[in-house]
Protein backbone atom coordinates (compact mmCIF):
# COMPACT_ATOMS: atom_id res chain seq x y z
CA UNK A 1 0.00 0.00 0.00
CA UNK A 2 2.79 2.34 1.04
CA UNK A 3 5.80 1.88 -1.49
CA UNK A 4 9.20 3.99 -0.92
CA UNK A 5 9.54 6.82 -2.66
CA UNK A 6 12.35 9.33 -2.61
CA UNK A 7 9.63 12.13 -1.78
CA UNK A 8 8.97 9.99 1.48
CA UNK A 9 12.40 9.90 2.34
CA UNK A 10 12.99 13.46 2.18
CA UNK A 11 9.40 14.02 3.97
CA UNK A 12 10.75 11.93 6.70
CA UNK A 13 14.36 14.05 6.39
CA UNK A 14 12.32 17.19 6.95
CA UNK A 15 10.03 15.61 9.92
CA UNK A 16 13.43 14.58 12.26
CA UNK A 17 15.43 17.34 11.08
CA UNK A 18 13.70 20.03 9.20
CA UNK A 19 11.11 22.20 9.37
CA UNK A 20 8.24 19.90 8.58
CA UNK A 21 6.74 18.81 12.07
CA UNK A 22 5.92 22.68 12.66
CA UNK A 23 3.68 22.83 10.08
CA UNK A 24 1.14 20.78 10.79
CA UNK A 25 -2.15 22.66 12.23
CA UNK A 26 -3.74 20.20 14.46
CA UNK A 27 -3.99 16.80 16.28
CA UNK A 28 -7.28 15.97 16.65
CA UNK A 29 -8.77 12.10 17.71
CA UNK A 30 -11.05 11.63 15.02
CA UNK A 31 -12.61 13.39 11.80
CA UNK A 32 -14.97 15.46 13.84
CA UNK A 33 -19.16 16.79 12.56
CA UNK A 34 -18.89 19.88 10.25
CA UNK A 35 -19.65 22.78 12.53
CA UNK A 36 -16.54 21.58 15.35
CA UNK A 37 -14.43 21.30 12.16
CA UNK A 38 -15.40 25.24 11.56
CA UNK A 39 -15.10 26.21 14.70
CA UNK A 40 -11.69 24.89 15.12
CA UNK A 41 -9.79 25.75 12.02
CA UNK A 42 -11.40 29.29 11.89
CA UNK A 43 -8.88 30.50 14.38
CA UNK A 44 -6.23 29.39 12.55
CA UNK A 45 -6.62 30.67 8.85
CA UNK A 46 -7.99 34.15 7.40
CA UNK A 47 -10.06 33.23 4.46
CA UNK A 48 -13.43 30.91 4.52
CA UNK A 49 -11.55 26.93 3.11
CA UNK A 50 -13.30 25.98 0.04
CA UNK A 51 -12.01 22.65 0.00
CA UNK A 52 -11.35 19.82 2.43
CA UNK A 53 -8.78 16.46 1.04
CA UNK A 54 -9.56 13.67 3.15
CA UNK A 55 -6.90 10.74 3.28
CA UNK A 56 -9.47 7.33 3.75
CA UNK A 57 -7.19 4.21 5.89
CA UNK A 58 -6.69 5.00 9.10
CA UNK A 59 -8.55 8.49 9.06
CA UNK A 60 -12.14 7.53 8.17
CA UNK A 61 -12.01 4.33 7.90
CA UNK A 62 -9.82 1.90 9.66
CA UNK A 63 -7.46 -0.22 7.33
CA UNK A 64 -9.48 -2.16 4.64
CA UNK A 65 -12.85 -1.37 6.63
CA UNK A 66 -16.17 -0.89 3.98
CA UNK A 67 -17.37 2.39 4.00
CA UNK A 68 -20.43 2.54 6.48
CA UNK A 69 -23.52 5.13 6.34
CA UNK A 70 -21.88 6.96 9.10
CA UNK A 71 -18.97 7.63 6.92
CA UNK A 72 -20.93 8.82 4.01
CA UNK A 73 -23.12 10.69 5.93
CA UNK A 74 -20.17 12.56 7.63
CA UNK A 75 -18.36 13.46 4.32
CA UNK A 76 -22.16 14.32 2.90
CA UNK A 77 -22.27 17.01 5.76
CA UNK A 78 -18.74 18.13 4.25
CA UNK A 79 -19.62 18.21 0.78
CA UNK A 80 -22.94 20.63 1.74
CA UNK A 81 -19.87 23.28 2.70
CA UNK A 82 -16.78 22.48 0.75
CA UNK A 83 -15.37 20.68 -2.34
CA UNK A 84 -14.54 17.01 -0.74
CA UNK A 85 -11.63 14.89 -2.10
CA UNK A 86 -10.88 11.82 -1.18
CA UNK A 87 -7.33 11.00 -1.93
CA UNK A 88 -5.94 7.67 -0.37
CA UNK A 89 -2.25 5.89 -1.81
CA UNK A 90 -4.26 3.39 -2.41
CA UNK A 91 -6.42 4.46 -5.32
CA UNK A 92 -7.65 0.95 -7.10
CA UNK A 93 -9.58 0.16 -3.67
CA UNK A 94 -12.99 -1.15 -4.23
CA UNK A 95 -13.93 0.79 -1.51
CA UNK A 96 -13.09 3.68 -3.61
CA UNK A 97 -15.39 2.88 -6.39
CA UNK A 98 -18.34 2.78 -4.01
CA UNK A 99 -17.73 6.40 -2.96
CA UNK A 100 -17.77 7.12 -6.66
CA UNK A 101 -20.93 6.02 -6.88
CA UNK A 102 -22.16 7.53 -4.02
CA UNK A 103 -20.79 10.99 -5.46
CA UNK A 104 -17.87 11.70 -3.54
CA UNK A 105 -14.69 12.84 -5.86
CA UNK A 106 -11.73 10.11 -5.28
CA UNK A 107 -8.10 11.07 -6.93
CA UNK A 108 -7.25 8.10 -9.24
CA UNK A 109 -5.41 10.09 -11.76
CA UNK A 110 -2.19 11.14 -10.17
CA UNK A 111 1.42 9.79 -8.11
CA UNK A 112 1.03 9.19 -4.59
CA UNK A 113 1.25 11.42 -1.75
CA UNK A 114 3.33 13.31 -0.51
CA UNK A 115 4.40 14.61 -3.80
CA UNK A 116 3.87 17.87 -4.58
CA UNK A 117 3.37 18.05 -8.40
CA UNK A 118 0.55 15.51 -7.81
CA UNK A 119 -1.45 17.90 -5.01
CA UNK A 120 -0.50 20.49 -7.32
CA UNK A 121 -2.01 17.76 -10.12
CA UNK A 122 -5.64 17.34 -7.61
CA UNK A 123 -5.93 21.36 -7.19
CA UNK A 124 -5.60 21.85 -11.26
CA UNK A 125 -7.98 18.85 -11.50
CA UNK A 126 -10.96 20.27 -8.75
CA UNK A 127 -10.29 23.86 -10.05
CA UNK A 128 -9.57 24.51 -5.81
CA UNK A 129 -7.35 27.11 -4.58
CA UNK A 130 -4.70 25.57 -2.30
CA UNK A 131 -4.51 28.88 -0.19
CA UNK A 132 -8.29 27.72 0.87
CA UNK A 133 -7.81 24.01 1.07
CA UNK A 134 -7.45 21.63 4.27
CA UNK A 135 -5.81 18.01 3.94
CA UNK A 136 -6.46 15.40 6.78
CA UNK A 137 -4.85 12.47 7.14
CA UNK A 138 -2.95 10.14 9.55
CA UNK A 139 0.46 9.69 8.50
CA UNK A 140 2.38 12.50 9.20
CA UNK A 141 5.08 11.41 5.96
CA UNK A 142 2.71 11.67 3.58
CA UNK A 143 -0.70 12.99 4.42
CA UNK A 144 0.52 17.00 3.51
CA UNK A 145 2.14 18.29 0.44
CA UNK A 146 6.02 18.26 0.46
CA UNK A 147 7.53 21.43 0.20
CA UNK A 148 11.31 22.66 0.98
CA UNK A 149 12.56 23.25 4.90
CA UNK A 150 10.98 26.57 5.66
CA UNK A 151 9.30 26.95 3.36
CA UNK A 152 5.50 27.87 3.09
CA UNK A 153 2.95 24.77 3.72
CA UNK A 154 1.29 24.32 -0.03
CA UNK A 155 -2.18 24.37 2.29
CA UNK A 156 -2.70 26.54 4.98
CA UNK A 157 -4.36 23.51 7.12
CA UNK A 158 -3.06 19.97 7.63
CA UNK A 159 -4.56 17.88 9.84
CA UNK A 160 -3.59 15.20 11.86
CA UNK A 161 -6.03 11.96 12.66
CA UNK A 162 -5.36 9.63 15.71
CA UNK A 163 -4.83 6.84 13.62
CA UNK A 164 -7.52 4.26 13.20
CA UNK A 165 -6.40 0.33 13.80
CA UNK A 166 -7.07 -2.51 11.54
CA UNK A 167 -9.84 -4.65 12.64
CA UNK A 168 -8.55 -8.15 12.46
CA UNK A 169 -12.33 -9.18 11.19
CA UNK A 170 -12.35 -7.05 8.80
CA UNK A 171 -8.76 -8.19 7.45
CA UNK A 172 -9.53 -11.35 4.81
CA UNK A 173 -5.52 -12.84 6.07
CA UNK A 174 -3.43 -13.07 9.02
CA UNK A 175 -0.58 -11.63 6.56
CA UNK A 176 -2.76 -7.98 5.29
CA UNK A 177 -3.65 -7.74 8.98
CA UNK A 178 0.15 -7.58 10.40
CA UNK A 179 1.32 -5.60 7.84
CA UNK A 180 -1.48 -3.15 8.15
CA UNK A 181 -1.15 -3.16 11.93
CA UNK A 182 2.72 -2.48 11.22
CA UNK A 183 1.83 0.29 9.20
CA UNK A 184 -0.70 2.09 12.04
CA UNK A 185 2.20 1.19 14.16
CA UNK A 186 4.21 3.40 12.03
CA UNK A 187 1.64 6.05 12.11
CA UNK A 188 1.68 6.12 15.75
CA UNK A 189 5.44 6.92 16.07
CA UNK A 190 5.89 9.17 13.68
CA UNK A 191 2.84 11.20 15.26
CA UNK A 192 4.40 11.02 18.08
CA UNK A 193 7.93 12.84 17.34
CA UNK A 194 5.94 15.12 15.38
CA UNK A 195 3.99 16.31 18.46
CA UNK A 196 6.49 15.87 20.67
CA UNK A 197 9.18 17.98 18.60
CA UNK A 198 5.84 20.62 18.78
CA UNK A 199 6.34 20.51 22.08
CA UNK A 200 9.60 20.65 22.75
CA UNK A 201 9.47 23.98 20.51
CA UNK A 202 6.89 24.78 22.78
CA UNK A 203 3.85 24.89 19.79
CA UNK A 204 2.25 22.34 21.48
CA UNK A 205 -0.11 20.24 18.32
Amino acid sequence: KESLSFDKIESLKLILWGSRSNDFSFYWNCVPDVEIFNTRVSTKINSKLEAVIFDLDGTLVPPYAAINDDILKLLYSYKEQYKVIIYSNSPSSPRLLKLKEDGIDVVDFTGGKPSLSAFKDVCKHYSIDSNKTAMVGNFPLTDMPLVGNKEKPFFPINILIKSIPPKRCLVESTKKFIRAYAFHLLCVKVTYFVRLRRFLTRKPL
